[in-house]
């Protein structure tokens, strides 16, 4: 869990009832069972935390509790339970005006109907918790907001859209100066530039996406930026720097011993291969 979602999901120990320590050490506790990926351990101290909350009508309180469970349950990718969680979320948070809560909700809700391949229900989900994470001045939720409408947008090959999604994204992902973010959202453009025959365009994007996940020392995305770039330099017909590319992307796939990266270079080298040798005989 990034960090920033760990702070939001213990949000419910600075609600207007002042929690016991009983209840704060079940709520901490939870949160470490969940960070270690113990996801038993994890539900059960939160089912707790919501039967203590229950007992002292703290509605933000339960309302924080469904949502971790409902992070716990999306992690065991029990999907249903997970709907239910959130939603649960929402309406308590709706119920005691929790704005961050009801935009994270949301947030999740987006995220979940995406794993389900349900892209309308995913985008209106976006859309509701865009305004919300605006109203409560939360700049990284707004960014994440734009980025999965962006994703949205781009597996629609709505590009205009997806364009503006991730510009945006971008913006925002800087204010905040988070590195690793803004690598992906430059990722993203490039895909876009690239699938427009804007060529110029997405390699600039995939070279900044480069040097921004070397900076946040995100190895898997630095070998697919340079297998971007490998392909885009075939597209070109910079052979030169898209064999220097693929052999750089393909020694970092090997690092990771990522078998489908290494197995998806090796193609193209081969293909780059043939190309070499019907220009040089």
């Amino acid at each position: 869990m990034a960090l920033w979602d760990a702070t939001r999901c213990c949000q419910g120990l600075h609600s207007s009832v002042q929690p016991t320590p009983s209840l704060l050490m079940l709520s901490v506790l939870g949160m470490i069972h969940l960070d270690r990926n113990a996801l038993d351990d994890a539900e059960m101290s939160f089912k707790q935390t919501l039967q203590l909350h229950n007992q002292v009508d703290d509605v933000h309180g339960q309302a924080d509790d469904h949502y971790v469970l409902g992070e716990t349950y999306m992690r065991r990718d029990e999907l249903d339970n997970a709907l239910k969680s959130f939603r649960q979320a929402l309406q308590l948070s709706e119920q005691s005006q929790y704005v961050q809560r009801q935009a994270d909700a949301c947030l999740k809700l987006g995220e979940l109907h995406m794993r389900r391949d349900e892209l309308d229900d995913a985008e209106m989900s976006f859309k509701l918790a865009l305004p919300l994470h605006n109203q409560a001045d939360d700049v990284r939720g707004q960014a994440t907001d734009h980025a999965m409408l962006g994703r949205i947008y781009l597996s629609r090959d709505e590009l205009e859209d997806a364009k503006m999604s991730f510009k945006q994204a971008l913006k925002l992902h800087n204010q905040v100066d988070d590195v690793s973010d803004q690598a992906d959202d430059h990722s993203n453009l490039g895909e876009i530039y690239k699938r427009r025959d804007e060529l110029d365009d997405a390699e600039m994007s995939f070279k900044h996406a480069l040097r921004l996940h070397s900076q946040a020392n995100d190895v898997r995305d630095q070998a697919d930026d340079l297998s971007k770039l490998g392909e885009l330099h075939v597209r070109r017909d910079k052979l030169d720097d898209a064999l220097t590319s693929l052999k750089q992307a393909l020694q970092l796939y090997e690092q990771l011993q990522y078998v489908l990266g290494q197995a998806d270079v090796h193609r193209q080298l081969g293909e780059l291969h043939i190309r070499r040798d019907k220009r040089y005989g």
